[in-house]
């Protein structure tokens, strides 16, 4: 892969897949704006009810919300940006930096890097695509899984 940007070719095992097959498959690299990077968050459904009559409340706790990453993403070209707007709600996996994220996950050594993977992630949204000089697409994602606690 020829590229006007390094880190393509040092992360070449970053992204999202829905397959096997080399179509069904989208790497990126993972982009942010301030020096943390974007991790996982999630929240936990409350609702309450007042007792009527009483000066009680009933609380229920509905359970984890899914989890969501909001990060920014570059693409190689607009063909890579494609395919992955095509696999826009489809179930896959995501394969990010090990490093990156405090989940836990499915982590693999590949080429003395360590990728953690996450299976059942949706892509929910893509959002303000960009390119730049050298024609890599950059865009918002926001992906989803559900909270495994």
């Amino acid at each position: 892969m020829t590229s006007a940007n390094w880190m393509f070719e040092d992360y070449p095992f970053l992204g999202f897949e829905t397959g096997a097959a080399p179509s069904q498959r989208c790497t990126f690299i993972f982009t942010r704006t301030d020096a943390k990077p974007p991790d996982w968050t999630g929240d936990r459904t409350v609702a309450s009810d007042r007792v009527p009559g009483s000066n009680r409340t009933l609380t229920m706790d509905m359970g984890a919300e899914p989890l969501t990453l909001t990060t920014g993403l570059m693409f190689v070209d607009a063909a890579m940006y494609q395919r992955f707007r095509a696999m826009r709600k489809t179930p896959g996996t995501l394969r990010m930096n090990a490093d990156y994220t405090m989940w836990p996950g499915r982590t693999v050594q590949i080429l003395d890097r360590l990728y953690t993977g996450f299976d059942a992630v949706l892509i929910v949204s893509i959002g303000d695509p960009t390119f730049d000089l050298w024609k890599h697409v950059h865009c918002t994602a926001v992906f989803q899984r559900e909270d495994p606690s």
